[in-house]
Parts: C-alpha cells; sequence; structure tokens
C-alpha cells in the first residue's frame, strides 16, 4: 500500500494482507517479515528508509526478488496491475495511490455538516488536478507532503492505515467484541485507545485540530476499511471461518452530533469477496420497532446513524429483527 510514498518496511507492515498473513503485530510476525526482507536480500536498516532513497539496484529487483521468496512464507497475490501518470522526468505517481489519496480527503470532512462535506469534496476535486495541490516531484522523491491536495490525502491515508491497524490489534487483544447469536459487535469510543484519542490530526486545510469532536472512525470508508482488516485477521487464524463467520457490526461515537455511525457487513469466506449485504433492511426494522429517528443520507444501505440513548434499545432490537 502507497509503496512510493513511505518506507517498504512500512508499506509491508501496514498492508491488510502481509499483516494478516504474517500476523506482524506479534513478534514471531516481525521476525517473519524481517527475515523476508533478508532472504530478498533488502537490509533492514535501508527498508525502513523512505521508498524513494532506497538503493535503485534495489528497487529494480523488488518486485523479482519478492515473488521469489513470499511462497515460503504463505504469501501469494502479492502483485496487482495498475497504472501510473508520469509528468515531466520525475514525477510519478499511480492510480491506486491517487485513490488512496482521494478517498482520504472526501473523508476529512470535519463533523459532517453540509458546510464542511462540501468543502472536502472541493478539495479532493481540485486535487485531481495535478496542477494543484503541491509539487508532485517533490511528493515521489522523498520531499514534504504539504497540507493541501494529494500530498494531504495521501499523509491522511497513511495515517488512517496505521490507526486501523493499530485499532484492530487492540479490539482484538481486549477482546472487545460482543457475540451473539446472529452477528458480532464492536463499539469503537472516542476516547478508546488505539484510536488515537478518537481524533482526525487535520483538516482538509492542514491545520491541526486540537479537541475530540472528530472521531476518525465516525466516518463510512474508515469503519470498512477497519472491518475488513478485522475479516482478514480472523480468516487466517481460522476463528471468524465457515460456521464461526458471522457478520460484523461496528459502532463508532461520533460527539459532534451525540450519535453513532452504525455499519455493518458480511463476513466474506475469502480476501475481496463481495456479498449482498442485507443490514440496509434490518436496519429500518429495527428503526421502526424502536421508533428512533435514524439518519441513512449515507451512500450505503448498510450505514446509520443512532442516537446515542437510542443505541442499546436499537442494537436489542437488531439481535432479534436478524434473528427472525
Amino acid at each position: 500500500m502507497l509503496l512510493r510514498h513511505w518506507s517498504l518496511f512500512e508499506a509491508m507492515f501496514y498492508s491488510n494482507h502481509i499483516a494478516s498473513k504474517l500476523g506482524v503485530w506479534r513478534a514471531r510476525g516481525q521476525e517473519k517479515l524481517k527475515e523476508l526482507l533478508a532472504k530478498m536480500g533488502f537490509p533492514l536498516e535501508e527498508s525502513k528508509q523512505k521508498y524513494a532513497f532506497m538503493s535503485p539496484k534495489l528497487k529494480s529487483n523488488l518486485r523479482e526478488r519478492v515473488m521469489e521468496h513470499a511462497g515460503d512464507f504463505g504469501l501469494d497475490d502479492l502483485t496487482f496491475s495498475g497504472f501510473v501518470r508520469v509528468s515531466g522526468y520525475r514525477s510519478l505517481i499511480s492510480a491506486s495511490d491517487t485513490s488512496h489519496a482521494i478517498t482520504a480527503l472526501l473523508e476529512n470532512d470535519g463533523d459532517g455538516s453540509e458546510e464542511k462535506s462540501r468543502d472536502a469534496f472541493n478539495a479532493a476535486y481540485d486535487a485531481l488536478n495535478m496542477k494543484e495541490g503541491g509539487d508532485f516531484a517533490s511528493i515521489v522523491n522523498g520531499g514534504s507532503f504539504g497540507n493541501s491536495g494529494v500530498g494531504l490525502g495521501l499523509r491522511l491515508s497513511m495515517e488512517l492505515q496505521r490507526v486501523i491497524v493499530n485499532t484492530a490489534v487492540s479490539l482484538v487483544e481486549k477482546e472487545q467484541f460482543r457475540k451473539t447469536k446472529n452477528f458480532r459487535s464492536a463499539q469503537l469510543n472516542a476516547t478508546n485507545e488505539g484510536a488515537n484519542g478518537g481524533r482526525r490530526f487535520a483538516r482538509a486545510d492542514g491545520t491541526a485540530k486540537g479537541d475530540k469532536t472528530e472521531h476518525i472512525f465516525a466516518k463510512p470508508f474508515a469503519l470498512c476499511k477497519l472491518a475488513t482488516f478485522l475479516f482478514d485477521m480472523h480468516r487466517e487464524n481460522g476463528k471468524w471461518a465457515n460456521a464461526k463467520a458471522l457478520p460484523l457490526v461496528l459502532m463508532a461515537e461520533n460527539p459532534a452530533t451525540d450519535t453513532y455511525l452504525v455499519c455493518g457487513f458480511n463476513c466474506p469466506s475469502r480476501a475481496g469477496e463481495v456479498t449482498k449485504n442485507s443490514f440496509g433492511r434490518f436496519f429500518l426494522e429495527a428503526a421502526s420497532i424502536v421508533q428512533a429517528k435514524l439518519m441513512c443520507e449515507k451512500f450505503d444501505s448498510n450505514v446509520v446513524e443512532v442516537p446515542r440513548e437510542n443505541l442499546q434499545h436499537f442494537f436489542e432490537q437488531l439481535n432479534t429483527v436478524m434473528g427472525a
């Protein structure tokens, strides 16, 4: 993920696929990652430098070396085809990098108000213009990401991925999942350890935010990425596989609106599998019983906002509705 913009070690450590396969949050998993790099002939010190500053010879051999040794560690599908945009002689950015950056900018909308959402959309739209948002040659050659445009989007995307891995590990180690007959669930409060105190560290204009009004997971895409990583983790250890593969409901507190963002996900049998999601119907049925006013203004029907005072009752009725 975002290989060109941080170190090779970080790009592998925070990759959903490699992190879940090797279990890098454990000491043994980190040793496996270091062993893989050693077998590839990539010194650890250089692998932890920014990718832009790595030896050109190592970078040119990366694909060949990783494909040669990945099988020894149970890793497959480590490469994918894509597109890059080259401007001049030095500036290069890939389509996948741009996708990560633009999505991060879209969700960098503060409290989610109409005005903030419009500002975030405009910032993301402007970033698609390669003449806007900073010096791309600098970004891909180890320079500063800046406080706007694609540079800011890349920084926010990397920040989010770090928090996703740390939060997922924290949820597992502290056994914060609640299991019912019909689904598993986890509640993310703005003060949860592992979620950076619930704060998003930068706005669309790049300035810091000092209060706790913006929970980094009170965004549909962030919760979706967290759910995906949790599924990958537990698929590998066999705990959420086959008959144990229950749907997952994540609830993230949004202190700014005194609500919880609730997202429902089906547990796929393999990575990347797309399954039919029926949570939209279940959410509406549960809300009608609770007589709670849900906010369903998100793009996906499996995402709703529930007032704090209705959350527990809504949760109970959701379990009843899904059981029926």
